[in-house]
């Protein structure tokens, strides 16, 4: 129902949520009396120094979107964000899922479609070779080069046109043929209308015995030399392979390109059967070992069938940190790096700051901020559509020029459309004068409300300035602004003052138009300051989105929380802990980390070595951001990883209404760096103590199939209380096993208690059980039943024995 009315004609504050349920509000600015009348008061408003510090940045942008820019030294089209001021083109990192599209399209090669990260059972054998490049016609020539072995010489390689399947390639009177190794439901492989065998090691040795016969085709012949794949000499023609290259060469080489995702392979110097692959990552200089396991090629755990499978895999997953395998170095490379200098270039216009070889800081009035690599300045420049061939991304080209003639840059849109808004955007800017333009973009951006609109604007009528001193605040209003307005207002000395005016009036808060990552910032002190509308992100699966869905398991997932009345206090401040005395009880939580099941890594290859962050987050005083509790590492073993006593936490929360706990498992990588696996996130208020299963999620808050943590949680009020170390469970089933077999009944089955029913003076006590307490495994299920017996055995113990009438 369409809120056209207030619901009380004599309101004075803004309604009860109870009130306002399957109610829809719009948020507008509004004409009329009661805008105008705002209007005006803000305009007269006297404004202190202090609220003039609290004001944002206002920079506003024409346009913005994707485009290519290509690079002077390599001609290499290199996707970036462009952002148009008044003058200034300016271009940073595109967001980094977009990023990795970009790379997938402008790749001139790709992975094979049956290409799988799981080494194949026969990898080791000298006749199976994978995933052959060039497929068909690449096996063509293994056998024509060993044609000396005569007829019978074959190799078996993976199925183009069947994935999971094979295919028998060899030689019958001197010319190639293949045929496809079918594979049935039960791993039975067979030549179509012929017996099935149980492997490929029968299928040999009986082909091997009797003659593979194909009449209508003339063809009889028995298998005889396999074609050996253990000297995989394919990557000796590429242009990143340097042979036998020294260290310092190979450093040297790099340091002449110096950008991040230059690399180079080469042979290792301790050992002549590996090789090392060479890269700049970070701004540093890294050396891999690729050791050689047969005919396979081992980078930590993972497995390749060739040095260009490696080269492949890492132009499409981060190698390093956030580095990709991007530029292969070569001579000419190093040659053309060498003769543009690597400097900044003033061509016509001026071309300010551009970054060649290193990142340089931005400077101070950056449009863009940190995150800005570069920009143009568009005054006394000229804009030239040009007619390019190539790639069907990079048809849509301009060229951007002095008034000289010469050339500054040349970018690429996607498509003709979004070249004529470019275009056009970008003659506006050269050609309209920096004042008039100006004035032009202020009569742009004045809002229009029909007057049938404004009739419907009942509460959160959108006004600014907001003046966090105002007397009398207006609860129809609402304020809208930045997060870094947001977090001055919300420090130790404005929060208290912030949260009286959110008692009174609906407050936004909006990430920065500085983002163009798309990343998020920290909303609980905007929480903390009674903020009802934090807005995040939600394509960006980062912690802070993590914990914005962990903050709104309460309340049954209903979509909002209602806040402590503590918040209403006139005594309390967000930022001191003393204020809560006599309101709100502390809590002593205990949690052991005690196991783990089926965590495996999402991105790349091999075994996990997890381990377990225990994260802290609320209050400013109850948070431990920056002193994570961690479990030791499981190496290798993320099946059934453990970690017993050694893991053990204790928190003391002051505010445990405002707190949330973050289980974060991470991966420890081949270069030491941890790997995000997976998470769970819940409020203090959902937590049961006990023994419970913590079903794992993954970035996105989605779940992560059969993974989950096994924890032990304890809660004590006071601090004098100590908290018992958790019963093993090998020693609850020895003292109670009787007791429990002799409850259940073959007939009966074991069930959980009832929970608990939340408190009906306040829905913020009414949480899901199933948030926590997800259904365990019978395991799980059977140990938490021994333990209520024995709690239950050692009451009955302690009580006072009592006679009854």
């Amino acid at each position: 129902m369409l809120v056209t009315a207030p619901v009380d004609p004599d309101e004075t504050r803004m309604p009860s949520p109870q009130s306002l349920r399957r109610k829809i509000i719009i948020k507008h600015k509004k004409k009329g009396k009661l805008d105008s009348k705002k209007t005006i008061n803000a305009k007269t408003a006297p404004q202190t120094e202090e609220d003039k510090n609290l004001e944002g940045p206002n920079i506003n942008f024409t346009k913005m979107g994707l485009m290519r820019l290509e690079d002077r030294v390599t001609g290499v089209w290199v996707l970036y964000s462009f952002a148009l001021s008044d003058t200034k083109l300016c271009y940073t990192e595109p967001p980094r899922e977009l990023q990795s599209q970009s790379n997938e399209s402008e790749a001139e090669s790709s992975i094979p479609q049956n290409w799988n990260a799981t080494p194949n059972v026969y990898s080791c054998e000298p006749w199976y070779h994978g995933a052959i490049v060039n497929g068909r016609s690449g096996a063509d020539e293994l056998l024509r080069r060993n044609s000396a072995l005569g007829d019978g010489t074959f190799l078996i390689r993976d199925s183009e046109s069947f994935p999971g399947e094979f295919s028998l390639s060899f030689l019958c009177g001197g010319n190639p043929y293949h045929c496809n190794i079918h594979v049935t439901l039960e791993r039975q492989f067979y030549l179509p209308g012929l017996m099935k065998f149980d492997n490929l090691h029968e299928f040999l040795a009986y082909y091997s015995e009797n003659p593979l016969c194909n009449i209508s085709r003339g063809i009889a012949v028995t298998l005889n030399q396999p074609v050996s794949s253990i000297v995989n000499q394919a990557h000796i023609n590429e242009c990143w392979f340097h042979g036998r290259m020294s260290k310092e060469e190979a450093e040297q080489m790099l340091r002449s390109v110096g950008w991040d995702g230059a690399f180079l392979i080469r042979h290792s110097q301790k050992n002549t059967h590996d090789f090392v692959l060479s890269f700049v990552g970070g701004q540093e200089i890294k050396h891999c070992r690729i050791a050689r396991d047969g005919r396979l090629f081992v980078i930590g755990t993972a497995l390749f069938d060739s040095l260009a499978e490696i080269v492949e895999y890492y132009s499409r997953v981060f190698l390093y940190r956030r580095t990709k395998l991007k530029d292969p170095v070569t001579d000419d490379l190093v040659k053309n790096c060498q003769r543009e200098n690597k400097k900044y270039e003033i061509l016509g216009a001026q071309y300010i700051y551009l970054k060649l070889n290193n990142r340089h800081e931005p400077p101070d009035d950056a449009p863009v901020g940190a995150d800005q690599l570069g920009f143009f300045e568009l005054a006394d420049c000229s804009i030239h559509k040009t007619s390019r061939g190539g790639s069907a991304n990079k048809r849509f080209t301009f060229l951007l020029a002095a008034n000289d003639g010469a050339t500054i840059a040349r970018m690429a849109c996607n498509s003709a459309d979004e070249l004529q808004s470019w275009l056009r955007v970008l003659r506006d800017s050269v050609r309209i004068p920096h004042a008039a333009r100006r004035e032009v973009m202020k009569l742009e951006r004045k809002t229009k409300c029909a007057r049938e609109l404004s009739g419907l604007i009942v509460y959160c009528v959108a006004t600014k300035p907001f003046y966090i001193n105002d007397p009398k605040p207006d609860f129809h209003c609402m304020a809208s602004f930045t997060e870094l307005v947001a977090a001055k207002y919300a420090d130790i000395d404005h929060a208290s003052q912030f949260l009286k005016c959110n008692n009174t009036r609906f407050s936004r808060i909006y990430p920065d138009k500085k983002r163009f990552d798309s990343s998020n910032y920290d909303p609980t002190d905007t929480w903390n300051c009674g903020c009802q509308m934090v807005s995040l992100n939600y394509q960006t699966d980062d912690n802070w989105m993590q914990i914005n869905q962990g903050k709104f398991l309460q309340n049954k997932r209903t979509g909002y929380v209602l806040q402590p009345n503590f918040m209403r206090s006139e005594k309390y401040h967000p930022h001191k802990a003393e204020t809560l005395a006599g309101i709100v009880e502390a809590l002593y939580m205990s949690v052991t980390i005690i196991a783990g099941r089926n965590i495996v890594r999402t991105r790349g290859r091999g075994i996990a070595s997890p381990f377990v962050e225990v994260e802290l987050t609320g209050a400013s005083y109850d948070s431990n951001k920056d002193q994570k509790a961690r479990t030791p590492t499981a190496q290798d073993n993320g099946l059934n990883p453990r970690w017993h006593d050694s893991s053990t936490f204790v928190f003391g929360i002051k505010n445990p209404d405002l707190a949330l706990i973050r289980f974060v498992v991470q991966d420890v990588d081949v270069w030491g760096d941890p790997s995000f696996l997976g998470q769970a996130t819940f409020p203090i208020r959902c937590l049961r103590t006990g023994y419970r299963s913590v079903p794992l999620k993954n970035g996105w808050s989605e779940d992560l199939e059969l993974s989950s943590l096994l924890v032990y949680i304890q809660m004590r009020a006071r601090k004098e209380s100590t908290f018992v170390q958790y019963p093993p469970l090998q020693e609850i089933l020895e003292v109670h096993q009787d007791t429990v077999l002799d409850q259940l009944r073959p007939t009966q089955s074991l069930t959980l208690p009832e929970a608990v029913p939340a408190p009906e003076k306040s829905m913020r006590h009414s949480q899901s059980d199933e948030l926590v307490s997800s259904p365990i495994k019978s395991r799980f299920l059977f140990t938490r039943r021994l333990s209520e017996l024995s709690s239950r055995r050692k009451s009955d113990r302690d009580a006072p024995s009592t006679e009854t009438s």
